[in-house]
């Protein structure tokens, strides 16, 4: 509780002095006004003069009270406030105090608010939690579902490309049984047409040469088999493929051979087209080189002797292939033997009076990688 001594500084003594003395002036000024109308018997509203001196002793109370008020609301604003306005004050109080109240309400309700909102985060962050648990837990099934996708996928592409290489083989097949039932297809597609050995050392216009004796060569070949004029045979020249044989004979100074193809089945007036294989090639057989043997019992007749000997040949062809000599990519043979040669062959085999008869395969002459595997036969006895 504040002390006098500090309340005393702050009191408003020139209002205090000024408010007692106009009352006392104003008491004084009543009062003589009041003695004198009391001695000379003046009458107000026809009162008696005592009467009329209460009148006037109260008016000069009333004088007063108004005095100090009107001194209080000229020197005080606080004062004047209070007197004038008090009723307005307490309207803006009670609607500050109002506004308060709501205002407190509203900030009370915001707080309900704010601490379920804290709470719903804080659930949300809870499942949140639970979710990316879940979601670390599926994380492994779900890299692996995607290397499965990306599996099939990649399969999926495999096989159409498949089914469309099968689709592509199935309609040039179907094109070429029509154009064998009309006796029309005169190169079938991966035939081999020709080839040419390259030598070593051979220079680019060597190679150039070769290219054009290759085209030639299979300009007559299917000019043959159409029953026309070379000259009406078409080849088509791709200039960058032959341009990539030729550099890969000139890459590497050494043997070499060029085998010309059937790029798809041709039928007669239809132009041909090639593609290039190139090979490394070495000799894998020499003249009289003994390339199989086999041991063989008798025969009794000419028939019997050509199925044997027809088997000899048929084994020798995956064993050249595995010494190193290039299938015939269509026919997939790699051998061949004069018509003659065969034929005295199998009357030696047929009077051949043996239990066991070797026979024997030999190379015609050096043979390359390139083939074809030319041979002879030789009937002997087992000396064993």
């Amino acid at each position: 509780m504040t002390s006098l001594a500090d309340a005393l500084p702050e009191m408003n003594w020139q209002l205090i002095f000024f408010t007692v003395l106009l009352s006392a002036l104003v008491a004084f000024l009543g009062d003589l006004l009041g003695m004198r109308i009391a001695k000379k018997r003046i009458t107000l509203f026809g009162l008696r003069p005592r009467h009329t001196s209460t009148l006037i002793t109260a008016i000069t109370g009333m004088v007063i009270a108004m005095g100090i008020m009107t001194a209080l609301a000229v020197t005080s604003d606080t004062v004047r406030t209070a007197l004038f306005s008090l009723k307005y004050v307490q309207r803006q109080v009670l609607d500050l105090t109002s506004q308060l109240q709501e205002a407190r309400d509203e900030s009370d309700l915001m707080g309900i608010r704010y601490v379920e909102s804290l709470q719903k985060l804080e659930n949300s962050e809870k499942e949140l939690a639970h979710v990316n648990e879940k979601l670390n837990s599926l994380t492994p099934e779900l890299e692996a579902t995607r290397k499965e996708i990306s599996e099939l996928r990649s399969q999926r592409a495999k096989l159409q490309e498949q089914i469309e290489a099968l689709r592509s083989e199935a309609v040039n097949l179907r094109r070429g049984l029509e154009a064998v039932r009309e006796g029309r297809v005169v190169a079938f597609a991966d035939e081999l047409l020709s080839q040419e050995t390259v030598q070593e050392g051979a220079s680019r216009e060597d190679l150039l040469s070769i290219m054009s004796n290759l085209r030639n060569k299979v300009r007559f070949i299917v000019a043959r088999r159409a029953s026309i004029s070379p000259e009406d045979i078409s080849i088509g020249k791709d200039e960058q493929e032959e341009e990539r044989v030729i550099s890969r004979c000139l890459v590497i100074n050494s043997r070499k051979v060029i085998r010309a193809r059937a790029l798809s089945n041709v039928v007669a007036g239809e132009p041909v087209t090639l593609s290039y294989r190139v090979y490394e090639s070495v000799r894998v057989y020499r003249k009289g080189e003994l390339v199989f043997r086999k041991a063989v019992p008798s025969v009794n007749d000419v028939a019997e002797a050509e199925g044997v000997l027809h088997e000899i040949l048929k084994e020798v062809n995956p064993i050249a292939v595995r010494d190193g000599i290039l299938r015939d990519p269509f026919t997939r043979t790699v051998g061949q033997i004069d018509a003659t040669d065969f034929y005295e062959a199998v009357d030696r085999l047929k009077d051949t009076e043996s239990s066991q008869i070797i026979v024997s395969v030999l190379a015609a002459e050096d043979i390359y990688t390139e083939g074809p595997v030319r041979v002879t036969l030789s009937i002997g006895l087992d000396e064993g």
